[in-house]
This record gives C-alpha cells, structure tokens and sequence, in this order.
C-alpha cells in the first residue's frame, strides 16, 4: 500500500522559489520537508515546472504580475536542468 505524500506540487514549486534567491535549499532542508533526496526532489521540481509552462501556454497566458517573479524562477529553474 502506498502511503500518500504528506505535500502537493504547490508545496515543492513554493519551496523552490522561497529559496531561489540564496541558491537554492540544501540537501537537508529538502529531507526534513519533503523526505526526498535532492535528485528526486530535482527532478519532481523539474517536472512539475515543465507542466506549469505547458499548462500556462494552453491556455495562452502570460503570468499575472503578482505571478511574475514565480514564473522567472521556473524558468530558470528549467534551463538550469536543461544543461
């Protein structure tokens, strides 16, 4: 049986870009909150940016302004993955 996850995709994106301005949390901060190695949490980070960019370019809008510094840090997140 597999127990459900105890945080949402909301929760990773918002953690991410809470600590986007200092680089980033550490390996340690991402284990207490979320119980994932960082590779794992990368990689859900990775995912679920990717599928707010295809979900935003569907619906053909662009981010609202209060939304504006959220979105540059997904996209930055998504090139720095890219590499």
């Amino acid at each position: 049986m597999q127990v459900a996850q105890p945080y949402t995709s909301d929760d990773i994106l918002d953690f991410a870009i809470l600590w986007a301005p200092i680089g980033g949390p550490s390996a340690e901060q991402i284990r207490v909150k979320f119980s994932l190695a960082v590779e794992e949490y990368r990689r859900r980070l990775c995912d679920i940016a990717q599928s707010h960019r295809r979900t935003r370019a569907e619906r053909g809008r662009r981010a609202l302004p209060d939304r504006v510094y959220a979105t540059s840090v997904l996209e930055s997140l998504l090139s720095e993955n890219a590499t």
